[in-house]
């Protein structure tokens, strides 16, 4: 990212997209702030890659790796007792309140690039000022609006 910030979600914008050896310090950051062993949970995508699921519930967190490539992260704004993932415990934007609405959302970033439901609905910006289209970033809202998740994934996955 050049210049643009948005708050604790700059860390994850920092690494998505990338592999633990080209940006150590980021890895770094990242997973001293997670501070807890990980769930790992190999998969297979049907891609011939490695993929796993990395789950730190008490943080909030799942990262998914595929051939050694961080390509996508969940972060649980709200807990999610089926999946046994606390609340992420710090608010994710510096200019969103920790539980924002779609509005507040929109207010924010503008109008979504796209939008579909899956386990509620979800808006998705592909083009965030000064990331240069190499992340998605996804909210997904509950039936009475609450926010559910906020997830990066990268573009090119």
């Amino acid at each position: 990212m050049s210049g643009t910030t948005y708050g604790e979600i700059d860390r994850y914008l920092a690494t998505v997209g990338t592999r633990p050896a080209d940006n150590e310090q980021a890895f770094d950051e990242l997973l001293t702030s997670l501070a807890e062993v990980p769930e790992v949970t190999p998969f297979d995508r049907g891609d011939n890659k490695q993929s796993t699921y990395w789950g730190y519930h008490s943080h909030g967190v799942e990262l998914l790796w595929s051939d050694k490539r961080l390509v996508s992260v969940t972060i649980f704004v709200t807990p999610d007792a089926d999946q046994g993932y606390a609340a992420h415990p710090r608010p994710l934007f510096d200019n969103l309140p920790a539980h924002p609405t779609r509005a507040q959302v929109e207010g924010e970033f503008g109008g979504p690039d796209q939008q579909g439901e899956w386990e509620g609905v979800w808006i998705r910006y592909d083009n965030l000022p000064g990331d240069d289209g190499r992340h998605q970033l996804r909210f997904e809202f509950a039936d009475d609006g609450e926010l559910i998740t906020v997830g990066v994934t990268a573009a090119d996955f």
